[in-house]
């Protein structure tokens, strides 16, 4: 099973080109401003939810990170036991 990864621009632009086909075929017109927004939804919209969410449950698992120049103390390590 493959590990789930964020679009590259190499599978973007195809999706985005057989949307602007599509609509030419089904509406016989091309809506320059229509195809940057659905464009910019099927590029950036299936990356940035699926992050946020993951960046919500891993902080909650995880805990907030360390301040800036703090040391977190690894039990086991020797380090302040």
């Amino acid at each position: 099973m493959s590990p789930v990864h964020a679009p590259s621009m190499a599978e973007r632009i195809p999706r985005s080109i057989m949307d602007t086909v599509y609509r030419y075929i089904e509406f016989d017109a091309f809506k320059p401003g229509e195809a940057v927004i659905v464009t910019l939804m099927l590029a950036f919209l299936p990356y940035v939810l699926p992050r946020g969410l993951v960046t919500r449950v891993a902080r909650r698992w995880v805990g907030p990170p360390a301040a800036k120049g703090a040391r977190r103390s690894v039990p086991g390590s020797g380090a302040h036991d």
